[in-house]
C-alpha cells in the first residue's frame, strides 16, 4: 500500500515537472506575442502609465530572479565547495538545506554554525580556521551581492522588493516570491504617482 502511494506521488511529481517544462517552452516560443498582450492589458488597465508599469514588472521579476534566486545559488555553491573540500559528512543534504534557507532569505549561518562546531571537534586547527573563515565569508556574502544585483535598473527601492518577496514567499511559496515583489512594487508606483499628482495640484 505504501509502495503504491509512493509510486503515485512520484508519478505526480514527474507529471508536474513535464507540464512545467511544456508551459515554459510555450512561453519562450511565444514570448513576443505574450509580451504585447501583457502590455496591452496594462495600458487598458492603467492608462498612460500602463506600458511603464509593464516594463517595471518585467524588470522586477528579473531583479528578483537574479537578486534572490541567483544569489542563493551563488552563496550555496561557495558554501558547498567548502563542505566538499573538507569532506563534511552529508554535504549534499546540507547543500539542499542551505539553498532552501538562502531562497527563504534566512541566514545561511544557521546551517553553517553546526558544521563549524563539527570541524572544531574533528579537524586540525588549520583546517578548522580555513573552513570557519570560508563559511562565515560565504554566509555573509549575500549582504554584498544583493545590493549589487538586486534593484538595478528599476526605480523601485530595494527594501520594497525584498519585503514584497519575503511576504509573498511566506504566503504562496516560490510563486509568491515573484508575485509579492510585483504587487508591492505596483502599489509603490501607484502611491508615487498619486503623491506626484497631489503635489502638482497643490502648486
Amino acid at each position: 500500500m505504501k509502495t503504491e502511494r509512493y509510486d503515485d506521488v512520484r508519478f505526480f511529481c514527474v507529471l508536474m515537472f513535464v507540464i512545467s517544462l511544456i508551459i515554459a517552452g510555450v512561453f519562450m516560443v511565444a514570448s513576443q506575442p505574450i509580451a504585447k498582450i501583457v502590455v496591452t492589458i496594462f495600458e487598458r488597465s492603467a492608462g498612460e502609465h500602463g506600458s511603464e508599469w509593464a516594463e517595471m514588472t518585467a524588470k522586477i521579476i528579473r531583479s528578483v530572479l537574479v537578486g534572490v534566486i541567483g544569489v542563493a545559488f551563488i552563496q550555496t555553491a561557495i558554501i558547498s565547495a567548502a563542505m566538499f573540500t573538507f569532506h563534511i559528512p552529508a554535504a549534499g543534504l546540507f547543500t539542499i538545506i542551505i539553498l532552501v534557507l538562502c531562497i527563504a532569505q534566512l541566514p545561511a549561518i544557521l546551517a553553517i554554525a553546526p558544521l563549524i562546531g563539527y570541524m572544531y571537534f574533528t579537524a586540525d586547527t588549520t583546517s578548522f580556521l580555513i573552513f570557519t573563515i570560508w563559511g562565515i565569508v560565504a554566509g555573509l556574502s549575500d549582504n554584498i551581492l544583493k545590493p549589487l544585483l538586486m534593484g538595478r535598473g528599476i526605480s523601485v527601492p530595494m527594501p520594497v522588493i525584498i519585503i514584497g518577496s519575503l511576504g509573498g514567499m511566506m504566503y504562496a511559496g516560490i510563486i509568491g516570491l515573484f508575485l509579492g515583489a510585483v504587487v508591492l512594487a505596483l502599489w509603490w508606483g501607484v502611491l508615487t504617482i498619486w503623491l506626484g499628482e497631489n503635489n502638482e495640484e497643490s502648486l
